[in-house]
């Protein structure tokens, strides 16, 4: 074969993996889109109960989790428990940004909270859908500028700035 066909064939088959990587990191980066969603009334219920932001107790039973159930899918325990502790770590971001917001404009206090239990089963549902596509995603990962596009596109809410959204992305642009 010359290096003509060569060179096309090289393009066919990145073009046929870019198929497949683009939807992968569009669905992972919406289920981390949803999951940050969340973050508000996490928030809301503790300002109205007066709990810290960082829940370390709770952290780890969900890093814990997140692990065992990477084990189970053949993945990376390793690699789940590092983007679930940057998802952490956005979360916690964005409850900060809320708490600040509601200090410096009263008008936006929230005045009751949602039923906790309640929305750690919504984190959680949402938890192993994320499991599920960044699994999909690792097997057609992307450009890193790539990644930094779509997720101004589509990591966005109220709260959510540029420090939250790296947070978040940090371990799909890093090779650990």
């Amino acid at each position: 074969m010359g290096p003509i066909l060569l060179c096309l064939l090289a393009g066919c088959n990145t073009a046929a993996t870019n198929n497949r990587a683009e939807p992968a990191l569009d669905h992972l980066l919406t289920k981390m889109n949803e999951r940050l969603a969340l973050m508000e009334s996490v928030a809301k219920y503790k300002w109205t109960t007066a709990k810290p932001i960082a829940d370390p107790d709770r952290e780890a039973v969900l890093l814990s989790a997140m692990e065992e159930k990477a084990k189970a899918s053949q993945f990376s325990p390793k690699d789940a428990r590092w983007f679930f502790a940057a998802q952490i770590e956005a979360a916690k971001a964005l409850q900060e940004n809320h708490h600040l917001r509601w200090k410096q404009d009263e008008q936006t206090v929230p005045k009751e909270a949602a039923d906790l239990a309640e929305l750690r089963r919504r984190i959680d549902a949402v938890n192993d859908e994320l499991l599920a596509a960044l699994i999909e995603y690792r097997k057609h990962p992307v450009d890193r500028a790539l990644v930094r596009r779509k997720a101004s596109d589509l990591i966005v809410g109220e709260g959510i700035n540029e420090r939250v959204r790296s947070l978040a992305i940090q371990p799909l642009l890093s090779d650990q």
